[in-house]
């Protein structure tokens, strides 16, 4: 059964899906929502807008509430098409990794806690888009620390999270470890929470 939904609604869905803040896309799918025709042959496209709009309600609650309990530190704004964190414990080779990737010019050294709490960034170019790569202070075992908090606080708001490992200690350990920290935060590891599929 065909949707009949106007090109200003679509024009609305294309703008929801390139909005960068869960508040933005909230406030474009709402207007894609009021443009859209409601009939039998919209039911599906109706229930996921709707489920759509609280996922994303329930998101920005959960960020206000995250806020309320104070800033976890220096904050990067993001820079191009996406941001990319890196994670690690000390001495994971977060600051190679970032170099290798980017323009930027860490200082690498051996020594622990080289990051110390101001991160790192660069740029990288990948099929003509530019993504900005933040090196995190180092994350430290037990979640403790500012430098684990502001770590997290990076990563709560980051576009994607790369999880850096050292190869000499127990890799699947580490990860399990990270991955735990993230969790305990709210910060979502995997795959996204919805898919989009237009017939």
């Amino acid at each position: 059964m065909p949707t009949n939904i106007p090109p200003e609604a679509w024009a609305k869905f294309e703008e929801y899906k390139r909005a960068r803040t869960p508040e933005e896309k909230l406030q474009k799918l709402r207007e894609f929502y009021a443009l859209m025709p409601k009939h039998k042959g919209t039911e599906k496209m109706e229930k996921f807008i709707r489920r759509r709009m609280a996922e994303l309600r329930r998101e920005i609650e959960a960020r206000r509430r995250r806020g309320r309990r104070g800033g976890s530190g220096p904050f990067v704004e993001k820079k191009g098409a996406a941001q990319l964190v890196l994670l690690g414990f000390t001495n994971s080779g977060r600051s190679t990794v970032l170099a290798v990737l980017t323009n930027a010019r860490p200082r690498i050294s051996p020594a622990p806690f080289t990051t110390a709490e101001t991160p790192e960034e660069g740029m990288m170019k990948i099929k003509g888009a530019y993504i900005q790569v933040v090196e995190a202070p180092p994350l430290i075992p037990g979640g403790g620390g500012r430098p684990t908090s502001i770590a997290l606080g990076l990563a709560m708001n980051a576009d994607a999270l790369g999880i850096v490992l050292n190869g000499e200690e127990d890799p699947v350990g580490t990860l399990e470890e990270i991955t735990s920290l993230l969790m305990d935060r709210g910060v979502r590891v995997g795959s996204p929470a919805g898919k989009v599929r237009i017939n």
